[in-house]
């Protein structure tokens, strides 16, 4: 990997859910600002993804292992003008010398 690959700013969000009379509440707590890279996935990446049911339109790529969860944690893009990120399927993750996290996601709207 390359030590300057990492440029974008990406923070992690975790949803808490609260019981209340009227329902249920979401709240996102920012857990952490990390270095990342966002790769918006081509034409012919996406289709494959799509033949899986899955709009998957970018992947990030995070320096070590980091903890994310399928269903309570999202992303912001802050370099890409702070686009919400849904996690679309458990993170891999890699050892060795290409020690990272890389995790498919999905532009919220």
């Amino acid at each position: 990997m390359l030590p300057g690959a990492f440029r974008d700013r990406v923070k992690i969000q975790h949803r808490t859910k609260t019981q209340i009379a009227t329902g249920v509440t979401e709240v996102w707590a920012d857990v952490q600002t990390r270095a990342a890279r966002v790769i918006p996935l081509s034409t012919a990446a996406r289709a494959e993804y799509a033949q899986l049911r899955s709009e998957v339109t970018h992947a990030v790529e995070f320096r070590g292992r980091v903890s994310l969860a399928l269903g309570d944690d999202r992303l912001v893009w802050m370099t890409g003008g702070s686009k919400i990120l849904e996690l679309a399927e458990p993170p891999q993750y890699s050892s060795g010398r290409a020690n990272c996290t890389r995790v498919a996601v999905q532009e919220s709207i």
